[in-house]
């Protein structure tokens, strides 16, 4: 894949299973699409370099990619302003990541969650990594998204951003942020 930027194809060679390099090869072909769509080009000479912390960037293009991949699954994103987007497989999780990575509020949030809890953790998870790819600096940050809820409701409109959360498929959870016009 000689179109893909150097770090991706290490990155996605390390992938250990068949069907975790076919996503990660399928999202960057999405994104490439995606971009080549939005500014007119086409996708094949659109190059995409690996910007800092790993974000991809397509070169010569107005335009802004984030990439995602989990199981069998991938998804991209593009738009003319900062975009991240993140998939994740429906799994059991240690109750103690909350603790590190997730404020008061979220955990109170996460607590209060019986039956959903890993609904919840999941929402608020793919809206940091969105979030952090869309920074460009991703979820370890110390400049990481903290959630707001308004009677006990997660809201999605923030100061610098605005969240959406496309379909996904079952047992999936999709979280695209993108950067709020200024």
């Amino acid at each position: 894949q000689p179109h893909l930027p150097l770090g991706r194809r290490k990155r996605s060679a390390a992938l250990s299973r068949k069907e975790a390099i076919a996503a990660s090869l399928l999202g960057d072909h999405l994104a490439r699409e995606l971009a080549a769509e939005l500014c007119c080009c086409d996708p094949l000479t659109l190059l995409v370099v690996e910007g800092q912390y790993g974000k991809p960037e397509p070169q010569g293009a107005d335009a802004e990619i984030s990439i995602a991949h989990s199981g069998i699954y991938a998804a991209a994103a593009a738009a003319k302003r900062p975009v991240g987007i993140d998939l994740e497989k429906r799994r059991p999780v240690s109750h103690s990541i909350p603790m590190r990575l997730f404020s008061r509020e979220e955990q109170a949030w996460l607590d209060q969650a019986h039956d959903d809890y890993l609904d919840r953790f999941f929402r608020l998870w793919t809206m940091k990594e969105a979030y952090g790819k869309m920074r460009g600096f991703g979820i370890f940050s110390s400049k990481q998204f903290y959630a707001h809820f308004v009677q006990n409701e997660l809201l999605v409109l923030y100061p610098d951003c605005l969240f959406q959360f496309p379909d996904a498929p079952d047992g999936y959870y999709l979280s695209v942020c993108v950067e709020r016009e200024k």
